[in-house]
């Protein structure tokens, strides 16, 4: 063989190695920018996650309130069975109230477990 032709097969290589390393170059800049859209988008699902109430605090939640409704009709029922006639129309304006409170009530324990 050559000293040129060592010499060309040497040039070849280097060059091939060069391209190597800037190729190598691009890829990490591509690995870094994906890594940074990667690292935005898990800090933005979990900033979205606070705005949302789980489906066991939900459930909690709802099944309190239930069982806090079922209390009140129970007593209403009670009242309005006990006192009977001219009560009976009282106990009426009395019940509406009560939805009014209920609603108020379920209205406040919602805001609550949103800003939890």
């Amino acid at each position: 063989m050559s000293t040129d032709s060592t010499e060309v097969r040497l040039a070849r290589i280097e060059e091939r190695m060069a391209g190597n390393e800037r190729a190598l170059i691009v890829q990490t800049a591509d690995l870094a920018r994906r890594l940074e859209d990667l690292n935005h988008a898990h800090a933005k699902n979990i900033a979205d996650k606070a705005f949302f109430v789980s489906e066991d605090k939900f459930g909690g939640f709802v099944k309190e309130i239930q069982a806090w409704q079922r209390q009140v009709d129970t007593q209403l029922s009670e009242l309005s069975g006990r006192a009977g006639g001219a009560i009976q129309v009282r106990n009426t304006s009395q019940q509406n109230w009560v939805l009014v409170l209920m609603g108020l009530a379920l209205l406040v324990a919602i805001g609550v477990a949103f800003f939890k």
